[in-house]
């Protein structure tokens, strides 16, 4: 699970809620926004609007306070949930075989690249096509590989363009 943090120090309330629904946008399981002012924390409390228990307005004691109740439970859903396979470090040919459909985070571990590029790359409009079915995000193997591809180079200085006439 990923925690997205802003902290607010000098800008107003309005801009650090916009960024939390920017880090919720990106993937991050959580966005928190932590301020020493209870008056910057109300307020943007009441600006960001609808409820939504993956945001958290708190202060720097409070956070240590959230990090310490979001370990507990993880480690509670932890001992529900059936294991999951150990993360796969050797490249794109051992992701989930068989699969289709791949959700992110196991697009990313094909691709090699961390979740969270993964994420900013659709939100900047630069990665591979991609499903959004409900808040999950899927990626279909094959469209991956013909995206790879089309990213193969020869040199630092190849812009790929050469590759494209030839095709």
């Amino acid at each position: 699970m990923s925690i997205g943090c802003e902290i607010s120090v000098s800008t107003g309330a309005e801009h650090e809620t916009q960024n939390l629904s920017k880090c919720l946008s990106a993937g991050f399981g959580y966005a928190v926004l932590i301020s020493p002012e209870e008056e910057t924390l109300v307020e943007a409390r009441a600006l960001f609007g609808q409820y939504d228990k993956r945001v958290r307005f708190v202060s720097p004691d409070g956070f240590i306070a959230f990090l310490e109740e979001f370990e507990a439970s993880a480690g509670r859903d932890e001992a529900k949930k059936p294991k999951r396979p150990q993360a796969r470090t050797d490249g794109p040919d051992d992701a989930p075989t068989g699969k289709r459909m791949l959700i992110a985070e196991d697009a990313a571990e094909y691709l090699g690249l961390a979740t969270q590029t993964l994420a900013k790359m659709r939100w900047s409009g630069d990665s591979p096509p991609f499903f959004k079915v409900g808040r999950r995000v899927l990626y279909e193997r094959d469209e991956l590989d013909v995206w790879l591809l089309q990213r193969k180079r020869t040199s630092t200085s190849d812009s790929g363009d050469s590759r494209l006439k030839d095709s």
